[in-house]
């Protein structure tokens, strides 16, 4: 990793050949000094770019994504964060960027009934009389016991520095542990767990800045203590700061996205010891006779023993497209067909469920209702992204027209659902597709001309601001709309009319709320959403088909664990919650237009 430090002094008076020569050899030498020093952490401020969910592991190239902060895929026009530049990985070498299991990836506070949460926020340090410590872990079973890892860097991004003190330091250690559940730890035992390394120094409170991002360069000793973990298959990261004093707490961030903490490898990756599946039997009674045969070898010496990570099956088959058995043309066929299911309950089990790499081929329905849904539904499969004036172009069903949009389920890899202004009808939507297309268009004025997404102001530093561009002329420059002089405002949507827009802000020092900005009173911001704690989060506003209303997003009533989907009348009063207390639902879109 090279650190490119520039020299912007201009020489005052005119030096000679010989001089000059002697500058640049000192320069040179000092560049290549700077390459080789062993110093491992970079803060950098954070840009703003919104990007499609991407998987928990992929093969990257050598230049880091900037953050997002919307949840539509736009560009982003004024990038800030540096580029790591990943060592070209050898022969049969991969470059890798891990991000978080998210289900494994939470905090836990120190008080007698506190256990381990999953969320967006790591909280670190003292607030209010309690300690609170993180654990962020990435999953390595895709890489076999035996990779060999030759570079290793982690990325942090700070959230929230509201209750941040002057003193005290922070830590994030590497752990060494074979326990890759952390569901049932508390805080005691997450501070028992021994450490293999701490990962850089400690930080003091100067270093951590809302909004910037921290990069930690592995050292070749704490390289080769990591290469322990890759029998385990997952690498933990313990977050601790102060546990004692005054209110001292400093969150980093763990939202899905380009925010989110990522390890970068470079390494060379172990073979997979493949098993051969066995041969299906010819008929139903070579079934039975290997059931009999199983059974009583298990009866001798026992069941089979786990397999250990370095075994694994073949790949699945590709996809396959199957159609429903024929109806039994009369009642002899019909009965001969039960005949020979119920032979192979007796012999082989009850039929298998159909396998994940099969689908019917029949269309799906365009939602589902709640009530006929399965506890967990499956995901989806989406198109490829596009960019956001695209997605806005394509058209939504007709029966879609003053539906809430809105997304649920695994913040990792969300569903989207709908239901009616009041609540009711709640179902999934077959497609995820159709909310990005209604989402997309929120960004888009309703003539087509400008879109709207935040990014860093002109003075290049942390506060994110809401800008608009020119789609029918990408030659003007964007232009600034918000000219906060603090926090970040992100999710910007038009109003119906074209002359407001809705947007979620921390401009106030509060943790997020809803402000209005209207083109005609360019400088009034006022503040729809007003909360009684400072750690609830308002976000995602969109506004109803006729204006009157406006649907968000809120964690009131359940601070800091999940957000459901609420509606205020436009002026922010009579708000009401749409949910039921019992799924983490969040950005809405409030479906105008199915043309």
């Amino acid at each position: 990793m090279s650190i490119v430090r520039t020299l912007s002094r201009t020489h005052r008076y005119t030096c000679g050949i010989l001089s000059c020569v002697f500058a640049l050899v000192v320069m040179v030498l000092l560049s290549a000094s700077v390459s080789c020093s062993p110093a491992n952490q970079i803060v950098t401020p954070v840009a703003s770019q919104a990007t499609s969910a991407s998987p928990r592991s992929t093969q990257v190239p050598t230049v880091t994504r900037t953050p997002s902060l919307i949840p539509t895929t736009t560009p982003s026009l004024t990038p800030t964060m540096g580029a790591i530049v990943l060592p070209t990985p050898p022969v049969k070498g991969v470059s890798l960027a891990l991000t978080p299991d998210l289900d494994q990836t939470g905090y836990v506070g120190n008080n007698s009934k506190a256990v381990f949460t999953p969320d967006n926020n790591l909280n670190v340090g003292m607030l209010k009389g309690q300690a609170f410590a993180s654990i962020i872990q990435f999953d390595l079973r895709s890489l076999a016991p035996g990779t060999k890892i030759l570079f290793a860097a982690l990325e942090l991004s700070g959230r929230n520095g509201n209750n941040l003190g002057t003193q005290g330091q922070w830590t994030l250690d590497v752990l060494d542990t074979k326990t890759s559940d952390w569901d049932k730890v508390n805080y005691d035992s997450l501070c028992r767990v021994p450490a293999l390394f701490t990962v850089g120094n400690p930080l003091p409170s100067s270093e951590l800045i809302a909004g910037a991002r921290k990069r930690f360069i592995l050292s070749a000793p704490q390289l080769t203590l990591l290469q322990k973990q890759m029998d385990v298959g997952s690498i933990s990261i313990r977050l601790c700061g102060p546990t004692e004093g005054g209110d001292n707490l400093f969150v980093w961030e763990a939202s899905p996205g380009v925010r989110e903490p990522t390890l970068y490898l470079v390494a060379i990756p172990a073979a997979f010891t493949v098993i051969t599946v066995m041969p299906t039997p010819p008929d139903i009674f070579a079934a039975a006779t290997q059931v009999v045969a199983q059974t009583l070898q298990a009866r001798r010496f026992g069941t089979p023993t786990s397999l250990p990570r370095s075994m694994v099956t073949p790949t699945p088959l590709p996809y396959v497209v199957y159609t429903q058995a024929p109806t039994a043309v009369n009642r002899a066929e019909a009965t001969t067909t039960a005949a020979f299911i119920t032979a192979v309950a007796f012999t082989t089990g009850t039929f298998t469920p159909i396998p994940r790499n099969w689908y019917t081929a029949t269309p799906p329905p365009l939602a589902v209702p709640f009530a006929s849904l399965t506890p967990v539904p499956s995901a989806t499969p989406t198109i490829a992204p596009l960019s956001s004036p695209d997605l806005a172009k394509r058209p939504l069903p007709a029966a879609l027209n003053n539906k809430i949009a809105f997304l649920s389920g695994s913040r990792d890899s969300p569903t989207a659902w709908i239901m009616d202004p009041d609540g009711s009808h709640l179902a999934q939507l077959s497609d995820r597709t159709y909310y990005d297309i209604a989402a997309a268009r929120e960004i888009i004025s309703p003539d087509g001309t400008w879109m709207l997404y935040n990014a860093p102001d002109t003075s290049g530093g942390q506060i994110l601001q809401i800008w608009r561009t020119n789609l029918k002329s990408p030659s003007i420059p964007p232009e600034q709309m918000t000219f906060h002089t603090r926090g970040i405002s992100f999710a910007p949507v038009w109003s119906v009319d074209g002359t407001k827009i809705l947007y979620t802000s921390t401009k106030d020092g509060r943790e997020q709320e809803i402000f209005l900005f209207d083109l005609n009173d360019p400088h009034r911001w006022p503040r729809l959403s007003f909360s009684q704690d400072q750690y609830v989060w308002n976000q995602y506003p969109t506004w109803s088909p006729d204006g009157k209303e406006i649907a968000f997003s809120s964690d009131r009533g359940h601070i800091a664990a999940y957000t459901e989907i609420w509606v205020m009348k436009a002026d922010g009063s009579g708000a009401k919650k749409l949910g039921d207390g019992s799924r983490d639902a969040w950005a809405p879109v409030w479906i105008k237009w199915s043309k």
